[in-house]
């Protein structure tokens, strides 16, 4: 089965750190973060994949709870030392654009 690619290359913008941890949880689907005026949000990609993962979300499917726990915890304090970065100007609040592993 070939990879699928990303929609003309976008990417989704999540807020919700449980939206972009229970995206972690699928190696298929890389989780980067970005910035805006101090603000961390989650970048997927804007794939059939996601969207299916997003939507089996909704579905409330079960989920190995301590595997989401440990991705949780990870992911928020990437979250955490993400925002508290400084930018170039040192002011630690613009825009930024990362690629950070997967927890």
């Amino acid at each position: 089965m070939a990879e699928e690619q990303p929609l003309e290359g976008r990417t989704l913008e999540l807020s919700d750190i449980n939206d972009a941890t229970f995206c972690s949880l699928f190696d298929d689907i890389p989780v980067t973060q970005a910035k805006r005026a101090g603000r961390v949000y989650w970048l997927v990609p804007a794939s059939p994949r996601t969207y299916e993962v997003l939507a089996k979300l909704r579905e409330d499917p079960p989920v190995p709870i301590l595997t989401f726990i440990r991705h949780l915890k990870k992911m928020r304090a990437m979250m955490l030392d993400y925002r508290d970065r400084k930018d170039d100007d040192g002011n630690g609040n613009g825009d930024h654009y990362g690629n950070h592993s997967r927890p």
